[in-house]
């Protein structure tokens, strides 16, 4: 990945925004702490490897920074010891299941739950 500069300029601040992966109006002094976390994890806000979101808190607006799934798997494929994953199964149910996607889709209700099991290689096993 191209190293993200420090200071974005006016026109990728709008993408970023437009696109959902920072809020509007974000400080420039957190867009710059945003913009170091990139750096260091090595993601990229245009792939929405990560994202800034901001929370109300009781004493303002206090913002995070979260790596989406995609930054997960890029992370997780540069260890060289990522083996696959499962399907994601939703809303675990009383018998021990987990209903589909589809299923869940078919429903048009969010899901309450999702488990991914991610499989490591250890020793080449």
């Amino acid at each position: 990945m191209s190293e993200i500069i420090a200071i974005l300029s006016d026109d990728q601040l709008r993408t970023l925004a437009q696109a959902g992966v920072i809020p509007h109006d974000t400080p420039a002094p957190v867009v710059r702490v945003f913009a170091q976390a990139c750096r260091e994890h090595g993601l990229s806000p245009f792939k929405k490897e990560i994202y800034l979101v901001a929370y109300n808190a009781r004493q303002g607006k206090q913002y995070h920074n979260i790596v989406g799934i995609d930054g997960l798997r890029t992370k997780a494929a540069r260890t060289g010891q990522f083996a696959g994953r499962d399907d994601a199964k939703y809303n675990a149910l009383p018998d021990g299941s987990f209903q589909t996607a589809a299923q869940v889709k078919a429903s048009g209700k969010p899901p309450v739950s999702c488990t991914v099991t991610v499989y490591r290689l250890m020793g080449g096993i």
